[in-house]
């Protein structure tokens, strides 16, 4: 486990865009840090299972839609010392250590 995080927060309509913005986070930004996902409780068991399969984290939450951001405070993210949350639309184009 690294000491930093990228987080996404995604339902079922977005988790292919911040599944293809965490390659974009590997490819272009250089980046090795872990990835996190806070998804709804409800999500699908094959869509967690593929995010936990590839070593990402995932935090089930009950809230629903932008509200989901807000457990950008759990308690879970006091594993690494830095996160960045990065919004479904970002496009990373050069390194994120900057």
């Amino acid at each position: 486990m690294n000491n930093m995080v990228i987080v996404f927060v995604a339902d079922a309509k977005f988790l292919q865009h911040t599944k293809a913005l965490a390659v974009n986070c590997r490819r272009e930004g250089q980046s090795c840090c872990d990835f996190l996902w806070i998804v709804p409780d409800d999500m699908h068991a094959p869509d967690v299972y593929d995010l936990t399969s590839r070593g990402a984290f995932v935090l089930p939450v009950r809230d629903r839609g932008f509200l989901m951001k807000f457990n950008l405070f759990d308690p879970m993210l006091q594993r690494w010392k830095q996160a960045l949350f990065l919004d479904a639309d970002v496009v990373v184009q050069g390194p994120l250590h900057r």
